[in-house]
């Protein structure tokens, strides 16, 4: 509220709100709309209106922050920088982008309208189920929803296409619940049952919303992780002392989450066999199972090794989730929209695998041709270049630390700047280099196609063989772009 009651020319655009509030941004598109599965922003048709009617912010000839989901409000002043080395150019930090323009990719946290056709940026088409092993639904509607997150309803996170991302304990957790609130009381109301009850206040919440979201993508079940892992632990810590003081039937509680989790563990990772190999599925449960078996054996025996078993019991159910959190960074994943698990439609080795294909980052890459006729080029302008969307900017910026202009925002959706405010800009001296990508050229998802036309209009085309290297076919087109 604070931030919307400021006027718009003197503060920087609201990223990915479509009309420059944060209010709309929050309980529209980032709110309400998770949960319709609407996803478009405020300026291209309902959510909530600006505060400030849509004004356009005047600029003065200055470069609002243009982090994708709030301002950057970084400390780093590029404006002084007139150092034509690539460190000066370090000032604009914190934009990547979730979001591959040059595939036509999309993400659940960029606005606009759901991609019409090709494939997503993990190589999967877009519609249907097909693809070969380790893909799991599909991913425009259908049995995989909107990101291959499964079909809404109750049992959504113990689907295939989410199990894999952070449900792996799940039923470890039911029955550690089970065990810290089996004594439960009126008058016996500890602080046990105090700490548990704030995590499941977390948890329970956050599956509800997952299990009816309209659209989001798998990385996002990350926030579960914490109460996951303080729920397994003091359910732990607790079916423990309930196994070695032989209560009755909370005493087996032990030994059977260690199977149930187990098997349900063998459900996630049993699809990936012709990829990773069988050993890690038939490994993991078999072990589930012979630690389990030990500890129904032991089981009212004082033996020195009973408690070692128990830690064993949750080092095995660790494995997995531990196996599947590595893989998009042993395996090169998408770095942008990452997702848990070795399967994809090509296939791809593991660890026991017969493929050699381990990557699926199909985002683009900084132009290093590109980054070096620019820094050469630069006569003091404190950013390198501007460009119409984040996920062409974000490489450079991400990677290479340099300061780039983002002129329609996160996705290429928002119309921060007009064609007065951008020729401020670039007089002052600001910018005069503009790339221009083929997926940006008509304005994208509602953003500001006249911007596109003004530089080409007043710009002059620097040819592909001066700077785009290899990449000559392509990085877009370059101009340069001066006012007097």
């Amino acid at each position: 509220m604070i931030v919307d009651s400021i006027p718009a020319s003197k503060r920087p655009y609201i990223g990915s709100s479509g009309t420059n509030s944060v209010l709309n941004l929050a309980f529209g598109y980032n709110g309400v709309a998770r949960l319709t599965g609407d996803r478009g922003t405020g300026g291209v048709g309902g959510g909530m209106p600006s505060m400030n009617g849509g004004e356009m912010p005047n600029m003065n000839g200055e470069m609002p922050a243009m982090n994708g989901e709030r301002p950057a409000m970084n400390g780093a002043d590029a404006e002084n920088g007139t150092d034509s080395g690539r460190g000066s150019f370090s000032g604009r930090q914190g934009m990547n982008s979730t979001s591959d323009s040059q595939n036509g990719a999309d993400d659940g946290g960029s606005p606009g309208q759901p991609p019409g056709g090709g494939t997503d940026n993990q190589n999967r088409q877009f519609g249907g189920e097909g693809g070969g092993q380790g893909q799991r639904g599909g991913m425009n509607g259908g049995g995989g929803g909107m990101f291959n997150t499964g079909t809404a309803g109750p049992l959504r996170l113990f689907q295939s296409e989410l199990s894999g991302q952070a449900s792996w304990m799940l039923p470890f957790v039911l029955f550690g619940c089970i065990g810290l609130f089996a004594n439960l009381r009126r008058r016996n109301f500890t602080q046990g049952h105090k700490e548990a009850l704030f995590w499941l206040a977390w948890l329970v919440p956050v599956m509800g919303f997952f299990s009816i979201a309209g659209f989001f993508h798998q990385y996002y079940l990350v926030m579960m992780a914490p109460p996951i892992a303080a729920l397994v632990g003091a359910g732990w810590s607790k079916l423990w002392s309930l196994y070695r003081e032989h209560s009755g039937w909370l005493s087996w509680l032990l030994p059977v989450a260690t199977l149930v989790t187990v098997a349900f563990q063998w459900y996630i990772i049993h699809p990936y066999d012709d990829t990773i190999g069988s050993g890690w599925s038939i490994g993991i449960l078999a072990a589930g199972i012979v630690v389990s078996l030990v500890l129904v054996v032991l089981k009212g025996k004082q033996k020195p090794f009973v408690f070692s078993a128990s830690i064993v019991a949750v080092l095995v159910l660790l494995i997995g989730p531990l196996y599947w959190a590595a893989t998009p960074i042993t395996y090169g994943l998408n770095s942008q929209t990452p997702e848990a698990g070795p399967g994809s439609s090509e296939g791809r080795g593991g660890m026991g695998g017969n493929s050699s294909n381990f990557g699926r980052n199909s985002a683009t890459s900084a132009n290093e041709s590109l980054l070096s006729y620019l820094e050469e080029n630069n006569t003091g302008e404190p950013y390198l270049f501007a460009v119409l969307d984040y996920g062409t900017a974000a490489p450079y910026i991400v990677d290479k630390g340099a300061s780039v202009v983002i002129l329609n925002g996160f996705s290429n959706s928002d119309t921060v700047y007009t064609t007065d405010t951008l020729k401020a800009l670039v007089k002052s001296g600001k910018v005069k280099y503009f790339l221009l990508s083929s997926s940006g050229m008509g304005g994208g998802r509602g953003g500001n196609s006249t911007l596109s036309t003004w530089i080409t209009d007043n710009g002059t085309e620097v040819p592909a063989a001066d700077w785009a290297g290899n990449d000559a076919g392509n990085s877009g087109t370059l101009y340069k772009v001066t006012v007097n």
